[in-house]
């Protein structure tokens, strides 16, 4: 009776150490966490001004874990707008975290001559996982807003418009193409300049004042302030309010719409725009 006894002492210690075992290595391989591949902001979009110098747009991107063992992650690239590798940009297919780190950078790099026209905005979509590392369940896919953006040359912007049309309130056209000019552009502070526009209405009309300010570079403009024509016309002119305004450093063009008021005040005709395109 004491032997067995002492057998069922034993043998319910070993099923009971067992059990702790499976029960401990359980616990153990929980607190493992999986190791995925994120993008390291809480931000998930963002604008990217592509310029002629070549400044890429950089990105965090980090695992959720730290290895001893250097660690290799894909990269896809996908674009609803068809910019296209190569073409609007450059990005590596994949990415390498350190052994012992948990982050990296991730550059992808404009085109500036794929954006021949600054008015072409695209949508890069780029997504993290893959290769070693699976993509995590959130913070995986960043969008990349791309659109051209060119610094101001006040000498670039100066001199012949060779294809200056005018149109009526109502987009018909009205005249051209014809030739303006800008001259005496001076700068007025770090992002104003000023100067003259010669020919404007292909008449007999005097140089018309311009002011330039790119201080949102998204939406500069070119105002006309009031001022005479002093030409066989009686007018004077002024930039129409809510019409557009502005000019574009990139396409080297000026769009300027025009009120003409009477020598009482009067407007007597409201929104002729003037587009010059040199």
């Amino acid at each position: 009776m004491k032997q067995l006894s002492l057998s069922i002492i034993t043998l319910a210690v070993v099923v009971g150490f067992t059990a702790c075992q499976k029960n401990n290595l359980a616990v153990d391989t929980a607190l493992v966490p999986a190791s995925a591949a994120k993008f390291n902001t809480s931000v998930l979009q963002s604008t990217y001004y592509v310029r002629a110098s070549g400044v890429p747009f950089s990105l965090p991107v980090g695992v959720t874990t730290v290895s001893d063992k250097a660690r290799t992650i894909n990269l896809t690239y996908a674009s609803n707008t068809g910019a296209a590798a190569g073409v609007q940009y450059n990005g590596p297919a994949t990415i390498t975290i350190p052994a012992g780190k948990a982050l990296d950078t991730l550059r992808v790099t404009g085109i500036f001559a794929g954006y021949p026209l600054a008015s072409r905005v695209d949508t890069l979509r780029v997504t993290v996982g893959g290769g070693d590392v699976p993509k995590n369940d959130y913070n995986n896919t960043y969008t990349i807003i791309m659109r051209k953006l060119c610094d101001v040359n006040l000498t670039t912007l100066s001199g012949s418009y060779t294809k200056t049309r005018e149109y009526q309130n109502t987009g018909t056209l009205a005249y051209g193409p014809y030739t303006t000019q800008v001259i005496g552009l001076a700068s007025t502070g770090a992002s104003s300049a000023s100067g003259k526009i010669r020919n404007v209405y292909d008449w007999d009309w005097a140089d018309l004042t311009v002011n330039l300010d790119w201080t949102n570079p998204l939406a500069p403009t070119a105002t006309i302030p009031l001022q005479r024509t002093f030409g066989s016309d009686a007018y004077s002119v002024r930039s129409t309010p809510g019409r557009p305004n502005t000019f574009s450093a990139c396409d080297n063009t000026i769009t300027i719409t025009l009120d003409f008021l009477n020598a009482a005040g009067a407007v007597t005709y409201s929104g002729y725009q003037i587009q010059m395109v040199k």
